[in-house]
């Protein structure tokens, strides 16, 4: 029983998980370029999603240190 906003269906939020995975992996690549954490979301394409987001600076700042991470580890994978 959801406590906030409409009853979704499977679909809905398989479609939901969808776009989550497709805007982690835009955000990835544009982290792995190199684009700094104060112009990753003006370089986030999402509105063919329809989304606009309002991070926190805080959020910012733990979204950023996650995909930088994950990039290292990527990074270290691919030298063995």
């Amino acid at each position: 029983m959801p406590s906030k906003g409409p009853t979704i269906t499977r679909d809905d939020l398989v479609a939901f998980k969808t776009k989550i995975e497709i805007l982690v992996s835009r955000a990835s690549a544009l982290v792995n370029k190199g684009i700094p954490k104060d112009q990753l979301l003006a370089q986030l394409g999402t509105e063919d999603f329809g989304w606009r987001f309002s991070f926190t600076p805080d959020d910012l700042d733990r979204f950023y240190a996650e995909l930088s991470s994950n990039k290292m580890v990527s990074e270290h994978a691919d030298t063995k």
